[in-house]
């Protein structure tokens, strides 16, 4: 139910892996047209990360069909600005394992040097000057340590995801669903709005709203206006994310346009429309958190519409993509679903836990300006597991992670650097001698990384050419 992008990612992935025998079918309930709903496809953001590569090309979404198909653009990570009324400003780039020089990690071999971690990072020195090329084969290289994912509209990806489903295994059908019938936990059926019914086995809902129990307290709600701008094409490989006074704003570059995104309080309203500056703008709500179970009776509540991530990090795209991988390994063999629920939910509420964990770092400051957003954020309360995280980076440099966290030690080192962080030492056993040598090193790094990207070409220029090669390569296969 929805066939937005979870519930056509989904469909697309069921579809390869369930046997012919399984009826699937998608049901479009409307919920990107009504300007104000919860469209939950805003709410998982414009990056695509690394980490998803394989799962979109097991659904048929390669490379070469993004980059031809969705006006998808590569993408070095993610540059935040005018965060927290001290205005930090910093490139969360994607990045490879960091180097470990005699046993000593990298972020204490930089200690609490002034120029922090930005030099040494080749995809964010790169994407400053609007500069990509692919990561080569070559390990001595230095682009060889960066990765990189992509930049892309939700609103083009679903349309090209629904025109790969038309036609397949997977049934489509719309309309809006206005009930449902059921016994205890199971439901059997949905009713249409034309009377008509859709009984099922399973349903795996990505829209909201059909499960039989309620949540007692009132979920907070996000407001996101959209724009698609015409833009002439200057694409950068780096979504640019601006702290306001009521919120964020994102601007992800894309071939043909840009993604315009501002994030708010439902009481800042008034200034987040007036700083949006477009009439065409699509308003949507995306609810924060839920507190039902996200598998219940043979009902599965998958992506946001089970707990809501604000789209600040690709944490509600990685999460979705563990939901659905986490299904596909639960598909009930039985009508009694009672251990399938158990381990779903089991595993759902440990990544929910750890990405919710890396958005709240970006709001663990001290100096959150006035406004409705920043002051919500601020009185979160702090668990235990990020401020273990932090302190033990500040007073050692040392990264705490946790099991099975969706964001690996690269991810947490640059967001610590970018946050103001800084490793209080080197390591002890780091002395004048080698700590020379070290400084020698490090610069010998930034020198190379500086020759490296001079050579690289300017990131539009570069798709452009990918486009034409891949056009090519189609054409002579002829598809």
């Amino acid at each position: 139910m929805g066939a937005g992008l979870a519930g056509c990612l989904t469909a697309l992935r069921l579809r390869d892996v369930l046997p012919d025998t399984t009826s699937i079918t998608l049901i479009d309930c409307g919920d990107d047209s009504e300007p104000g709903r919860y469209n939950h496809d805003l709410g998982y953001g414009t990056v695509i990360p690394p980490g998803l590569y394989r799962f979109l090309e097991s659904v048929g979404l390669s490379e070469p069909e993004l980059i031809l198909s969705t006006q998808t653009t590569l993408s070095f990570g993610t540059m935040y600005s005018n965060w927290g009324r001290n205005k930090r400003s910093w490139k969360q780039c994607y990045h490879l394992p960091f180097d470990v020089w005699d046993g000593v990690p990298f972020a204490r071999i930089l200690g609490d040097r002034s120029e922090g971690l930005d030099p040494f990072l080749i995809n964010g020195r790169a994407s400053q000057t609007g500069r990509f090329a692919h990561p080569p084969d070559d390990k001595s290289h230095p682009l060889s340590r960066a990765e990189y994912g992509y930049q892309f509209s939700p609103a083009h990806l679903v349309q090209y995801m629904r025109q790969t489903l038309s036609g397949s295994a997977v049934a489509v059908m719309s309309g809006r669903i206005i009930n449902k019938t059921c016994n205890d936990y199971h439901v059997s059926s949905v009713i249409m709005e034309d009377g008509g019914t859709v009984a099922a086995d399973l349903f795996i809902d990505t829209v909201g709203g059909l499960q039989t129990r309620t949540e007692g307290a009132d979920v907070p709600v996000l407001c996101l206006l959209s724009s698609l701008v015409p833009s002439p094409g200057n694409s950068g490989p780096v979504r640019q994310v601006r702290g306001t006074d009521f919120g964020w704003q994102s601007v992800t570059p894309l071939q043909r346009e840009t993604h315009l995104m501002t994030v708010f309080d439902p009481l800042d309203g008034d200034a987040a429309r007036q700083a949006h500056g477009r009439e065409d703008a699509t308003l949507s709500r995306l609810p924060l958190r839920r507190g039902l179970p996200a598998w219940s009776g043979n009902v599965v509540t998958l992506g946001q519409a089970a707990f809501g991530l604000e789209p600040l990090s690709p944490a509600p795209l990685i999460n979705l993509r563990r939901d659905i991988e986490r299904l596909v390994g639960l598909i009930p063999v039985t009508p009694e679903m009672t251990v399938e629920a158990r381990e779903y939910n089991r595993g759902h509420k440990t990544d929910t836990a750890h990405a919710h964990l890396f958005n709240q770092t970006f709001w663990a400051i001290e100096d959150a300006p006035d406004g409705a957003y920043w002051q919500s954020r601020f009185r979160m309360e702090k668990p235990a597991a990020l401020i273990r995280k932090i302190t033990q980076f500040e007073r050692r440099g040392h990264l705490v992670m946790y099991d099975h966290e969706p964001f690996n030690e690269e991810d947490w080192t640059i967001l610590h650097f970018g946050m103001g962080r800084r490793p209080r030492t080197r390591s002890p056993f780091v002395g004048p001698d080698l700590a020379r040598t070290y400084d020698e090193r490090l610069q010998h790094m930034r020198d190379r990384i500086e020759a490296v990207i001079a050579k690289m070409p300017p990131h539009h220029l570069y798709v452009n050419k990918l486009r034409g090669y891949l056009r090519s390569k189609r054409g002579q296969h002829g598809g």
